[in-house]
């Protein structure tokens, strides 16, 4: 049962960081194709890191 348990969260872990890839690359492509300053971009990843604070802490 353990190992069984052990493979679903790896997998539950791969798939988190495949998405939070594909998050961070739309932001990157985001960025360039609206040509944002270095002000914009920094501001635009505070506010996707506090979307993704907001939801950590529904799950708890």
């Amino acid at each position: 049962m353990l190992p069984l348990l052990t493979a679903a969260r790896l997998d539950e872990r791969a798939d988190q960081l495949f998405s939070m890839s594909v998050r961070l690359e739309a932001l990157a492509i985001h960025a360039q194709q609206h040509e944002m300053t270095a002000a914009e971009i920094i501001e635009l990843m505070r506010k996707e890191a506090s979307r993704f604070e907001h939801s950590a802490q529904e799950l708890r």
